[in-house]
């Protein structure tokens, strides 16, 4: 059976967190993202994002997240006929598997702050991917002011404290 992005269902089945297409399209809107460019996206959870990216712009995309497996994105892939646009594999943001310069874009959806915590985490884990006039474009969930009084009820089952989620 074959899928497309505006299959309510499959979105459903497959949504992590907040809009990520929504958020990728937003994300992405202004860059120009082109056919020969190799794109990670970093933090894909179920490959939402890289389907989106190798359908709208036709590039070459690395569908890279730690907790799902990459056996399950690839059927998705598969499913959406994407098989030889997307590379889905599982790694681990602070020890990415590839050389220096190799990426022409890296796009992380609502997953940068579950990783990136440190303050030097970009320059030093994830910028030297990027080849030089190259461009890393982040999107994170945020709040309008950081929580004096600990973390409000109804958003407490959503949020852990040690993530990287401030104003």
């Amino acid at each position: 059976m074959q899928y497309n992005l505006k299959d309510k269902g499959f979105l459903q089945s497959t949504m992590m967190g907040p809009n990520a297409l929504k958020v990728a399209q937003e994300l992405t809107f202004e860059l120009n993202i082109t056919e020969k460019m190799r794109v990670l996206d970093l933090g894909c959870g179920t490959g939402l994002t890289s389907l989106f990216l190798a359908t709208k712009y036709g590039c070459t995309v690395f569908a890279a997240d730690f907790w799902n497996h990459p056996s399950e994105t690839y059927e998705r892939i598969q499913q959406f006929g994407l098989g030889d646009r997307i590379v889905p594999l599982r790694a681990d943001g602070n020890d990415l598997p590839f050389a220096h310069g190799y990426f022409d874009l890296i796009v992380s959806v609502d997953a940068y702050h579950y990783f990136g915590t440190d303050e030097h985490f970009l320059d030093e884990k994830i910028a030297p991917f990027v080849k030089k006039g190259g461009l890393i474009a982040i999107s994170i969930p945020g709040i309008k002011k950081e929580f004096t009084d600990g973390i409000p009820e109804p958003m407490a089952p959503y949020i852990e404290p040690s993530f990287n989620f401030h104003s």
